[in-house]
């Protein structure tokens, strides 16, 4: 499952405080919108975060001063190592006459490919018929770890069986029981 979609030179993110009740895509067309998905959680998880920064540093880098923007964004969410180290990227980028889309996209792709050889890696490690338990906190996690699960096994020609079971408040436990997510 993807959470953020760059279209057309738009930037939209899946809105991950609606959850598992609501999918919900947000276009985000100012620094101001990057800045406030980031702080209110619209945006999360860290990998999400980079990229999401490398996107918005990019497009709204064109409006005004790359530093400035950079120190803007930074301060959203000031623990965020991603984050940084995204925004560092682009600066680096600039100031080497790289294209800041390319930048972006090659961020993006990078951890494609990372969370690719990570499924490749584990999935090496099971047997056919194994089951794995994951403890997930969101319903978007379980869908990235079907989703991803599913393609690798699918291509290895293995049948694996993945229960997630859910940590969450009493009022969304009595929602979400654990569940089976088959590949």
């Amino acid at each position: 499952m993807n959470n953020l979609r760059f279209e057309n030179e738009k930037l939209y993110i899946l809105d991950q405080r609606l959850l598992p009740n609501e999918e919900k895509w947000i276009e985000i067309k100012c620094k101001e919108d990057a800045y406030a998905a980031i702080k209110s959680l619209a945006v999360r998880g860290a990998p999400a975060i980079g990229i999401f920064a490398g996107y918005s540093m990019a497009l709204f880098s064109k409006d005004c001063d790359i530093y400035e923007l950079k120190k803007y964004l930074d301060s959203s969410r000031p623990t965020a190592v991603n984050l940084s180290w995204a925004t560092q990227r682009l600066v680096n980028a600039h100031e080497n006459g790289k294209s800041l889309i390319d930048e972006a996209i090659a961020i993006h792709n990078e951890d494609i490919e990372l969370c690719r050889k990570i499924s490749e890696y584990g999935l090496s490690l099971l047997n056919d018929g194994d089951g794995i338990i994951t403890l997930q906190c969101r319903r978007a996690c379980r869908k990235q770890i079907r989703d991803r699960a599913r393609s690798a096994s699918s291509r290895k020609g293995k049948g694996l069986q993945f229960p997630c079971l859910q940590r969450r408040n009493k009022a969304a436990s009595s929602r979400c029981k654990a569940n089976l997510i088959r590949a």
